[in-house]
């Protein structure tokens, strides 16, 4: 994805155009200009103009921003370059709060981590990779080839990462494993694969240098985003974890307390399970009645539940793999659960047909239907529909088992077919708007059907 070309574009500019040189307040243009950018969104805007297209549902949805003093003081240091403190904004305000939805609305982090870098405005590297991550998020919502602009941002970041990386100290400093983080999570969010594994290949390596995963501060950005992305990439190639925490304890996490005769919805499955897989469960039931209490309340889960849960269990569901492949309903609890997870963890509009493993072996499990009630099958195949199977115009099998399910537990309406969903793991914030989208596909692919039959 390097361009010689934009390379020799800016073969002569200056290689740094951050300045940070005084503390003293920036002067009255560069105030106008942040100001401008600070209150972006808050006026009327032009029709088109900063919309993510389908990646939050309504602007109730949007993610207001509370505390700029961080970010314009980022801005502030930025000089001559409007449109990349555009970008930056814009980074912070849409990209984000978008794709970490959970963490933003529902999470209590003093520190908001997930919305910041460390050393943006000092580290050249770091800056254009921010750019690009912003900039390619821009151009896939609105179903744009990748720009030449967003090319020029990768072109530098990488000319710069690699100076970085010839530097003993700087190869491994959090700014460095930023940089790597922001292009990783720009080729996730392009469905760049093979970009993913090198980046994540690469940032495994600055981790290990480092001591391991355990020598970063609990909760860290760069802790966070590297289990994520490795997660990603186990759904996609059923790769194993290389962020997998060294004593991989199977006790719940925070489902302290609760019994396996409390988890009524697994009641008919309870022995043919997994005893392991069963504390998953109640470790991903006690958090969704949490996230949506925070929700209704507007009080916030404690983030150090989002990390322990971020962090824990998509380990332990890909651990079990083996452990699961002799019982098939087990099996199809732990593939729903990763599926799951998905949607908690990676919010990236159609990603999921490109995790090519899991969709694979979601299909496999779902085809050969184990003996399960209709009503967590309904669930199953709900989960699989919003989280790895998007596009239902593809797969008329699925549709064809969701139709037979629906069938089979009476369900006509979208409002009765919620309420039996919730009867299992269901977060409003996340799940409401895409199932309520997929039972309207569904209707509207079956009425469309049966008009097409003969009579």
């Amino acid at each position: 994805m390097l361009h010689p070309s934009s390379r020799a574009q800016h073969a002569s500019e200056p290689s740094l155009f951050i300045t940070s040189s005084t503390t003293d307040k920036a002067d009255a243009q560069t105030r106008r200009l942040i100001r401008r950018h600070v209150m972006r969104g808050k006026n009327k805007r032009k029709q088109g103009e900063d919309k993510c297209v389908g990646q939050l549902g309504s602007t109730s949805d949007y993610w207001t921003l509370t505390s700029p003093r961080k970010i314009t003081s980022e801005l502030s240091l930025l000089t001559g370059v409007p449109y990349m403190q555009h970008l930056i904004y814009r980074a912070f305000t849409i990209v984000k709060p978008s794709t970490y939805r959970v963490e933003v609305l529902v999470a209590d982090d003093p520190r908001n981590n997930m919305l910041c870098f460390p050393a943006l405005a000092s580290n050249p590297a770091l800056l254009h990779s921010v750019c690009f991550f912003a900039q390619a998020f821009h151009d896939i919502s609105q179903k744009s080839p990748l720009s030449p602009l967003a090319q020029t941002y990768l072109t530098m970041a990488l000319v710069y990462l690699q100076q970085s990386l010839v530097d003993s100290v700087a190869a491994t400093s959090e700014a460095t494993m930023s940089t790597v983080v922001s292009l990783a999570t720009a080729a996730a969010i392009l469905g760049d694969l093979d970009s993913l594994q090198k980046h994540v290949d690469g940032l495994s390596r600055m981790i290990e240098l480092r001591g391991g995963l355990e020598t970063l501060e609990s909760g860290s950005f760069i802790a966070l985003k590297a289990t994520r992305l490795d997660f990603g990439l186990a759904m996609a190639t059923g790769a194993n974890l290389r962020f997998t925490p060294k004593n991989l304890s199977w006790d719940p996490i925070i489902a302290q307390g609760v019994h396996a005769d409390q988890l009524t919805e697994l009641a008919m499955l309870r022995p043919e399970l997994n005893t392991r897989l069963v504390n998953i469960w109640a470790d991903l039931r006690v958090f969704a009645r949490a996230a949506n209490d925070a929700t209704a309340s507007g009080v916030k889960m404690p983030h150090d539940m989002f990390h322990r849960l971020s962090t824990a269990i998509p380990a332990r569901l890909i651990a079990l793999k083996d452990a699961c492949r002799s019982s098939p309903i087990s099996e199809l609890l732990r593939l729903a659960m990763i599926a799951f997870m998905k949607t908690i963890l990676v919010q990236i509009e159609g990603l999921g047909q490109r995790l090519k493993s899991l969709a694979t072996d979601l299909k496999e499990i779902l085809l050969s239907k184990p003996p399960c009630p209709s009503d967590l099958f309904l669930w199953v195949l709900f989960i699989s529909m919003m989280s790895i199977f998007e596009n239902l115009d593809d797969h008329e099998w699925l549709l064809s088992a969701l139709g037979q399910t629906l069938s089979e537990l009476g369900l006509y309406t979208w409002p009765r077919t919620r309420n039996t969903l919730k009867h299992f793991l269901w977060i409003d914030l996340l799940h409401n708007r895409p199932g309520q989208e997929v039972f309207n596909r569904f209707i509207s692919l079956t009425t469309e059907e049966a008009a097409q039959t003969p009579p």
